[in-house]
């Protein structure tokens, strides 16, 4: 009777926390709204158990154990869960799924990947924020911001990492104008902020400085009078993830299981699967099919380099010591090409479909019989929480036509 009583006084304690929350955000933000009308803010989200939380319950600095080896590597983990659509309650509001649900469903959106690789990052005691905006088409759009010197960052010093390409691209590169058009929100675990500028061409990252950044109060007291957030975290009732073993940071860290399958039987599987595939398809144009076990054995360290950078958070490329090895082993007379693609699943039905859709497998695929060898190779990587990445790498050897 004391235990259920308990737990009934603290159902209340943060319902009632909850609800003043709420109501005072909601007053608050009513005077703000209409300034920021089209742009991507969101406060409040709803848990896959329609709690109705504050944005920055969702975050909390996560240490990653012995799951992963670098924050590059966080990044790596979080871009490889299957891409989810935007889950939207009855109500209109933003639906964000826990961490256990997206690791047990395998699959995320933007804004949960976003929530989840900030909180990984605070992990290795990174100043990572959130960021909600639009993207280069004026979509809504979620990633993750990272700052190397607080508020007197330059843009030399901010990093966007991107969950959805798993990449890095720095304010400073080109590439920031040409990836989003505004930053309009961002939080961590205990902060939000709505940016004034519409445009990350003018967006300053001195999120203290009130000309370019709107603080949202996050005490219920605040609501009614200070117009800024307060220097302490969101209350406990508002936490969605305890943090009594590890504090400050989370009890709750990414887990690592035995896989269920031999990664080299797979592999080889694979690509037993897909060179049969091959041959049939070559075989209905008239076409006879060799393929070269050497060089599928060579193709091992382009695969690994792409894993290698990825990892990394760059674009994957085969590398400099495989461009060797293919220049060694390619005769005079004689042209290389490759195609690698990654998949997130091992589901090998379907995988011909993704890779036969690329022009350059088609290309590949209607190489003369009489001067070309084929080759495949497969590398399959395991990640914490049952994520995969699997590498399929298509290669041809032929004599050049000139």
């Amino acid at each position: 009777a004391a235990v259920n009583s308990q737990i009934a006084a603290e159902e209340r304690l943060r319902a009632d926390s909850m609800r003043r929350t709420f109501e005072g955000l909601d007053r608050w933000w009513s005077s703000y709204a209409e300034l920021y009308k089209g742009r991507n803010v969101r406060l409040f989200a709803q848990t896959e158990c329609s709690l109705y939380l504050p944005v920055t319950s969702f975050v909390t600095p996560m240490e990653a154990g012995r799951t992963l080896d670098s924050p590059t590597q966080a990044l790596r983990f979080v871009s490889l869960f299957g891409a989810s659509t935007t889950s939207t309650a009855r109500d209109g509001e933003g639906r964000w799924h826990t961490f256990p649900a997206i690791w047990a469903l395998g699959r995320a959106t933007l804004e949960e990947k976003a929530l989840l690789l900030t909180s990984l990052l605070l992990g290795y005691s990174f100043d990572a924020w959130c960021a909600l905006g639009l993207d280069a088409k004026g979509a809504p759009h979620a990633w993750v911001v990272v700052r190397g010197k607080g508020d007197f960052s330059l843009p030399a010093d901010i990093t966007c990492w991107e969950v959805a390409t798993g990449l890095l691209i720095r304010a400073d590169d080109q590439r920031y104008l040409s990836t989003y058009t505004s930053i309009d929100t961002l939080f961590n675990h205990r902060y939000i902020y709505v940016c004034h500028a519409n445009s990350v061409a003018r967006t300053s990252f001195d999120l203290r400085n009130n000309q370019h950044w709107l603080p949202v109060p996050l005490e219920p007291s605040a609501t009614t009078g200070c117009m800024g957030p307060t220097d302490v975290p969101s209350p406990e009732s508002l936490r969605l993830y305890p943090s009594r073993l590890l504090a400050p940071f989370s009890d709750l860290r990414p887990q690592v299981f035995p896989p269920t399958i031999e990664a080299h039987k797979a592999e080889a599987h694979i690509e037993s699967t897909l060179a049969s595939t091959l041959r049939t398809h070559r075989s209905a144009s008239g076409l006879a099919t060799k393929f070269d076990d050497h060089l599928a054995e060579l193709l091992q360290v382009g695969l690994a380099h792409c894993e290698q950078q990825r990892s990394a958070g760059v674009p994957a490329s085969v590398g400099s010591a495989f461009e060797d090895i293919v220049r060694r082993y390619c005769a005079a007379e004689e042209v290389f090409h490759a195609v690698p693609v990654q998949f997130n699943h091992l589901q090998v039905g379907h995988y011909w479909p993704l890779l036969f859709s690329r022009p350059t497998v088609r290309q590949l695929l209607a190489a003369p019989a009489a001067t070309t060898s084929f080759a495949i190779r497969v590398r399959i990587v395991f990640y914490p929480e049952g994520r995969v990445a699997s590498w399929v790498l298509l290669a041809a050897i032929g004599r050049s036509r000139s």
